[in-house]
C-alpha cells in the first residue's frame, strides 16, 4: 500500500512551485509567455532535484521540472494571467487553487497526474524536442517492458553510449533514448529515479536527457500497471487519433510490439472515470472521488471582480467566413493579432493596425510596434483599453493589400482566464493569402 511518504516530494515541489509564484508575482517574458530566466534560475533552487546550473542563463524549458509544473497549473486553472505594471503579464492564484489545497494528499497527487496524463497538450509541453509522437509511443512501450518490475530493482541498458550501440528493437532503449524527458517528469511524480546516459553527437548538450537506468519505487510499478489501463490516446483529447493509429502500425514499431506481445490498443468510445483504476494503490477512501469531480467540473464564475477578465472577439473577414476567439484581461492587441494570424492561417509576413473608430488610416489606431509609430499593440492591454461589448473595431493587415478584419466585442466574462489565445469557433473557409500563387 501507498504512504503519503511515497508523495511527499511530489506534492512538496508543486506547493513550492505555487509558493514562489504567489510570493513574487513574476512577470511573464513577453517573447515566450513564460517564468523568466532569473526566476527559474531562483526556483529550481528550491526543488528536490535541482538542475546544476551556475548562472541564470538558460530558458524555462531548461529546466523541466518547473516547465512541467507551470503547464500543470495553467492546464488545471490553478492560476490565471492578470495585467502588470505596463503592458506585462503576471500569473495570479484562483478559487480552484484553494479548492486542490483543500483535498488530502492522495487526492491532490492524483488530480495533479490526471492533469499531466488528460489535460496536457503533450505537443505544447514538448515542443522543444519536436518530438511529443515518440515520446507518447516509447514511454506506453516502456510500461508495458516495466510491469513485472521488482521495485527498487535498477533496470539498465548494457552501455553507456547509445551513440554506438542503440539497439531499436529493445523497449527499454526505445524509452531511454526517445523518452527521457518524459522519464524526468515521472520521476517528478515518483515513478522512479534514473541514471542519465550521455551522447556525444555534435548536435547533444547538457540539457538534453538520455536515460541509461530506471530504478522504479513501489509507487512506481503500480502507477505503471493502472496507466496501462487508461492509454494516451483514449484519456487525452489533445491526440490525433488517425495519427496515432497510423504510428502505431508503422513498420518500425511493429517489431518491438511483438517482442513484448502488445497488441495495438483498441479504442472505446466510453470510459470509466479516471481516478477509479487508481483507487487500490492508496489507503481506503483515500481519494476523494467527489471532491476531484468538482474540481475536474470545469471552470466556476468568478464573484466579486471589479472587472471582467475573459474577451471573447467575433473576428470577420465578409459576411460568410468569422472566428471567435477567447483571451483574457490581461492579453494585449498584439496577442489577438497573433490569434487572428493563425485563425485564418495567414503567414503574419506584413504590418498590422488596429483602428478602434472602425475607420482605416484614422488617428485612433494601436500599431505593429515594427511601424515605428506609437501608441503600439503590444503596449495595449485589453483590460486598460476601456471595451464594451457589442464595440466593433478595424484590424487592418498588409498595407499593400490591406486586408479588413472586423472585430467584435461579443462579451465579457469573469471565469479562468486562458493562458493563451484561444480559437473556440470557426465559421467558413478562410480566403488565400497569395491566390495567384496557387498552381
Amino acid at each position: 500500500m501507498i504512504t503519503k511518504k511515497d508523495i511527499e516530494k511530489t506534492l512538496q515541489d508543486f506547493e513550492t512551485f505555487c509558493n514562489f509564484i504567489e510570493k513574487n508575482k513574476p512577470k511573464l517574458t513577453p517573447a515566450r509567455s513564460e517564468l523568466g530566466k532569473k526566476e527559474c534560475f531562483e526556483l529550481n533552487k528550491l526543488l528536490s532535484n535541482p538542475k546544476g546550473f551556475k548562472t541564470p542563463k538558460y530558458l524555462q524549458v531548461a529546466y523541466p521540472s518547473i516547465n512541467l509544473w507551470f503547464h500543470i497549473s495553467l492546464a488545471a486553472g490553478f492560476f490565471g494571467v492578470a495585467a502588470g505594471k505596463g503592458s506585462s503579464r503576471i500569473l495570479v492564484g484562483t478559487e480552484r487553487l484553494e479548492q486542490f489545497i483543500k483535498l488530502n494528499p492522495f487526492s491532490r497527487y492524483i488530480f495533479l497526474f490526471r492533469v499531466f496524463w488528460t489535460m496536457l497538450d503533450w505537443d505544447e509541453l514538448y515542443f522543444e524536442t519536436m518530438d511529443w509522437i515518440y515520446h507518447f509511443f516509447y514511454i506506453q512501450i516502456g510500461f508495458h517492458a516495466l510491469k513485472d518490475a521488482v521495485p527498487g530493482e535498477r533496470l539498465f541498458a548494457d552501455m553507456d553510449n547509445f551513440d554506438q550501440c542503440y539497439d531499436r528493437f529493445n523497449p527499454m532503449h526505445r524509452m531511454f533514448v526517445g523518452a527521457g524527458i518524459v522519464i524526468h517528469h515521472l520521476r517528478d511524480f515518483g515513478f522512479w529515479d534514473y541514471d542519465r546516459a550521455y551522447r556525444k553527437k555534435p548536435y547533444y548538450s547538457e540539457r538534453d536527457i538520455d536515460v541509461k537506468a530506471v530504478t522504479p519505487t513501489w509507487l512506481g510499478v503500480a502507477m505503471i500497471n493502472a496507466c496501462i489501463k487508461r492509454p494516451l490516446e483514449i484519456y487525452n483529447p489533445y491526440l490525433d487519433q488517425k495519427r496515432i493509429r497510423d504510428a502505431w502500425s508503422a513498420d518500425h514499431i511493429k517489431p518491438v510490439l511483438e517482442k513484448l506481445t502488445l497488441n495495438i490498443p483498441k479504442l472505446v468510445k466510453k470510459v470509466e472515470p479516471f481516478e477509479l483504476v487508481f483507487k487500490n494503490i492508496f489507503p481506503d477512501e483515500a481519494i476523494d472521488m467527489k471532491g476531484l469531480e468538482m474540481l475536474v467540473a470545469g471552470e466556476k464564475e468568478a464573484s466579486g471582480e471589479a472587472q471582467p477578465n475573459v474577451f471573447l472577439f467575433k473576428v470577420s473577414l465578409g459576411r460568410g467566413c468569422w472566428r471567435t476567439i477567447k483571451l483574457s484581461a490581461a492579453h494585449t492587441l498584439q496577442h489577438l493579432h497573433d490569434a487572428i494570424q493563425e485563425a485564418f492561417g495567414f503567414w503574419n509576413d506584413h504590418l498590422f493596425a488596429f483602428f478602434m473608430d472602425g475607420k482605416p488610416w484614422s488617428r485612433d489606431v494601436y500599431w505593429d510596434k515594427r511601424e515605428g509609430s506609437k501608441p503600439t499593440a503590444d503596449k495595449a492591454v485589453l483590460g486598460k483599453l476601456g471595451l464594451s461589448a457589442g464595440q466593433k473595431f478595424l484590424y487592418l493587415f498588409d498595407f499593400g493589400d490591406e486586408w479588413r478584419f472586423t472585430v467584435k466585442v461579443e462579451k465579457f466574462a469573469h471565469e479562468v482566464a486562458p493562458f493563451k489565445p484561444v480559437i473556440v469557433e470557426r465559421y467558413g473557409d478562410s480566403p488565400e493569402q497569395y491566390p495567384e500563387y496557387e498552381e
